[in-house]
């Protein structure tokens, strides 16, 4: 008997110095952009991505919400049980639950990292294109916004001439995307994207609770997309979790990237998506500065009509949950290298005048 509980302390002391070492490792390492750039998110993510795509993306349902299901279900049962033990006063079995705990989320954290995380600490597509991000005037914001309400104009009349939009399939709209991928790859290498895996979430219905469109489990690899939103916010959607799914993790980085890529899709209706998406963060940014030139095109009749719906529809769905969960998401995104938390996504903003600056349009 001993001289098993001697083992047991043993290996016990064996498996914390790994989980320890580990998470120190993976700190270290994230210290290297360059390094994780080259031989991570270029070489071992894109080899692991894809074969967790092609392991689950078949599955016609979403795996990741399942598997979330069962996570909360199997938390919300800890949780019960530590209360138990401290109401008994039962300080043994809340210390061993308490340690337990502790060793899974360090198991969790160094999964999560090796299997995704560390693609928050790449140099990412700027690099990639060599685009010199700067800090920008208003001016040059204007500037942007004035290209984007061009843009705007022209797609939405390539879309219809009617006042309500078309609603495409979602099937179509997710094929739509990686098509969209393949053809970008042919010039830009690194945004190849094999197995697609893109699903609509199962947590659609409650989805305003939450305060998301999509987003990408690291875990099965799957995009997941919010399928009841008004229908021309779906292709930038899943342009943005397809972009997550290849490896940049940066909100804004994934905004860029569903650009570049949906940009030049051979479908209006995914170009016009991709710009109304783009105009509303760069209409943020110019509320925040409270500026608004007289001079800038005006938008045609018919965006503005679009603008309105999707308005009203969010409007709706105002309730008080969405907020605190966005905060809790604010904080992961923080602790992963987003220094702006939810406005990480604007960012995008500093990306796409730089891009604009470098080829001259938008």
């Amino acid at each position: 008997m001993k001289l098993n509980i001697k083992f047991n302390q043993k290996r016990q002391i064996w498996v914390w110095l790994t989980l320890l070492l580990l998470v120190g490792l993976i700190q270290l390492i994230t210290l290297f952009p360059p390094f994780i750039e080259r031989f991570y998110s270029c070489a071992f993510y894109k080899f692991y991505a894809q074969k967790l795509r092609a392991l689950l993306g078949w599955i016609p349902f979403s795996a990741g919400d399942i598997l979330y299901f069962i996570v909360g279900v199997w938390g919300l049962v800890w949780i019960i049980k530590l209360l138990k033990y401290i109401f008994t006063r039962n300080w043994k079995l809340l210390t061993k639950r308490i340690i337990l705990f502790v060793k899974i989320v360090l198991v969790i954290y160094i999964w999560f990292m090796l299997g995704w995380g560390l693609n928050y600490h790449r140099q990412g597509i700027a690099e990639q294109l060599n685009l010199q991000v700067q800090p920008y005037s208003t001016e040059e914001l204007c500037t942007l916004r004035d290209s984007l309400a061009v843009q705007l104009n022209y797609w939405r009349k390539q879309v219809s001439s009617d006042t309500t939009l078309p609603t495409p399939a979602l099937k179509y709209l997710y094929h739509e995307a990686a098509a969209d991928y393949l053809q970008s790859a042919q010039q830009y290498s690194f945004l190849k994207y094999a197995f697609p895996s893109i699903k609509s979430s199962l947590f659609s219905p409650w989805a305003k609770y939450f305060g998301w469109g999509g987003y990408y489990n690291p875990f099965t690899g799957e995009a997941q997309v919010r399928n009841n939103l008004p229908r021309i916010l779906i292709p930038f959607t899943v342009l943005h979790e397809i972009a997550h799914q290849i490896g940049y993790a940066g909100e804004e980085e994934a905004n860029f990237v569903g650009f570049i890529v949906g940009k030049t899709s051979t479908h209006p209706y995914v170009v016009y998506s991709c710009y109304s998406e783009l105009y509303k963060y760069v209409f943020s940014e110019l509320l925040q500065r409270n500026t608004f030139p007289d001079k800038s095109p005006a938008l045609d009749t018919l965006v503005k009509y679009d603008f309105k719906q999707i308005n009203l529809f969010f409007r709706r769905e105002d309730n008080n949950i969405a907020p605190q969960i966005m905060n809790l998401y604010d904080i992961y995104l923080r602790v992963n290298q987003q220094t702006n938390g939810i406005d990480s996504y604007n960012q995008v903003v500093g990306l796409l005048i730089a891009y604009q600056k470098k080829y001259g349009k938008i």
